[in-house]
């Protein structure tokens, strides 16, 4: 007979053979995967401009003028370092030929604002306790209750905006003559909420180095007379395995098909393959769960959903169901019009995989705006560099945006003048030539809410709202769970 100790060795050796095996299953996928899939990188090669300085093969700086010239020009002369085909001169050359031109530079703007926006509304809290009630029996039962409390707050953001502008001019040293005169223009906008973490908002002057940088590299590609490589990587979505704990995640599928099209030159249809990932209904997976805790109802009262309906789903409070659970679920507790209305609301709001959802939309709206650029399209590709920056922020969206703004000749560093914000290009519409025009909401906002309205014609329907709360808690009872019928 095996003893316990015995028991406890073996069950040990088992869950460790049993932790091997997956291990080993789950790197042996990865290695499958990366060996089998496409490159996500675009590789575009181009051409010399009309402003390339041909014949032109060695450069020396003779003034840079402005604020922070002096940290430009050192820039500038690191950069000409590291072009194969020229050579940088530290001492201004002698004698005179034809192959060196001399720069003349000057930083005609640079500016760096910040703007609090401040934006009032209410958030809610879900008070939960219980209410005892007498049966006709004389039996006493405990049932819960809830009750939403409205909460002013105030909620702080500011607006960063960034622009540097700066004039080259480039002599030849033979005859003294202007080869060239080119200004370029570099600038950033991105929006802060107070609730993000202070430590991952870049620094001012980190910002404007980048920018630098960025002006003077592309400054360099237009008078080269060499042709230039340029590699764009688009994004492959989040789609993490469930029996991994989510550890191994290799991208949405509809996206890296879009991505695969993308990479063998396919451009129109992988425009397709995204705008399906953008528009298409929301695919289940059968792991998929919905879970009706605090923060959903939370969600869903700030979505403005009607409070009799929400008593109806506060009986599911604490719960989590499978998808065909919560398809038989919301039958019983809702009406068809209910339905039609809030069922694709509901389940955006209780959604496990929900930050997933804005990852792959704000993915997919990237991926376009770099084919559009690619393109030339690019009214486009703002719009959709601006749509990914709304959904899910990042500072790569959002110079991107800035980035096709200037090449439209349509930035104005007085965003107020023209209201030209990345936060209003977030909330507008597509553009007449876009291939589906349906306007959707932002995923992830600033106001915490993740809505994912249906796209059909809903008839208007006033929500029915319940007398203001006040300190004093009125329970409202919720009774069972489900109702015993239909």
């Amino acid at each position: 007979m095996t003893s316990p100790s015995n028991k406890l060795i073996q069950s040990e050796q088992a869950s460790l053979i049993s932790t091997s095996f997956l291990l080993l299953l789950v790197w042996g996928l990865l290695l499958v995967h990366l060996g089998g899939c496409s490159s996500s990188k675009i590789y575009h090669h181009r051409m010399p401009s009309e402003q390339s300085l041909e014949n032109i093969s060695r450069f020396h700086i003779d003034r840079f003028e402005g604020e922070q010239s002096g940290f430009f020009r050192e820039i500038l002369i690191y950069e000409f370092g590291k072009l194969p085909y020229v050579d940088y001169l530290e001492e201004y050359p002698m004698g005179s030929d034809g192959l060196t031109a001399i720069v003349d530079a000057e930083v005609l703007v640079l500016s760096i604002r910040e703007e609090e926006l401040l934006k009032k509304d209410n958030n809610y809290e879900l008070l939960q306790h219980k209410l005892v009630q007498e049966q006709s029996s004389g039996q006493r039962e405990a049932r819960k209750a809830f009750e939403f409390r409205e909460i002013p707050r105030e909620r702080r953001s500011f607006q960063r905006t960034l622009d540097l502008e700066i004039k080259f001019s480039f002599k030849s040293l033979e005859t003294n003559e202007v080869l060239k005169e080119i200004k370029e223009q570099v600038s950033f906008q991105q929006i802060y909420s107070e609730m993000e973490d202070e430590l991952l908002i870049p620094d001012q002057n980190q910002e404007m180095n980048r920018l630098a940088r960025l002006l003077l590299k592309r400054m360099l590609m237009k008078i080269s007379p060499v042709a230039q490589q340029e590699i764009l990587e688009l994004e492959s979505g989040s789609a993490p395995l469930e029996w991994t704990l989510k550890t191994v995640d290799f991208g949405h599928t509809g996206i890296q098909k879009g991505v695969r099209y993308a990479t063998n030159g396919e451009y129109e249809q992988s425009k397709k393959a995204f705008y399906y990932v953008l528009y298409e209904p929301k695919s289940l997976e059968k792991k998929e769960r919905f879970t009706f805790d605090d923060g959903a109802y939370i969600r869903l009262k700030r979505a403005k959903l009607p409070d009799s309906l929400m008593m109806q789903l506060l009986k599911l409070h604490g719960r989590s169901f499978k998808p065909e659970e919560l398809q038989i679920i919301m039958g019983r507790l809702m009406n068809p019009e209910e339905s039609l209305l809030y069922l694709g609301m509901i389940k955006s709001q209780t959604r496990e995989n929900r930050r997933s959802d804005a990852i792959n939309v704000a993915a997919a709206h990237y991926n376009l705006g770099i084919i559009h650029q690619l393109l030339n399209e690019l009214e486009m590709a703002s719009y959709h560099f601006a749509q990914a920056n709304a959904h899910l922020p990042k500072d790569k969206y959002a110079q991107k945006w800035a980035d096709a703004q200037i090449a439209m000749g349509v930035y104005n560093p007085v965003e107020s003048l023209t209201g030209l914000t990345i936060s209003k290009a977030g909330d507008g519409k597509a553009p007449e030539q876009s291939m589906v025009r349906t306007q959707v909401k932002p995923i992830i906002n600033f106001d915490g809410l993740d809505l994912i309205p249906s796209e059909v014609d809903r008839p208007a329907l006033k929500p029915v709202e319940l007398p203001p709360l006040t300190n004093k808690l009125k329970p409202q009872d919720v009774g069972s769970a489900v109702p015993s019928s239909p």
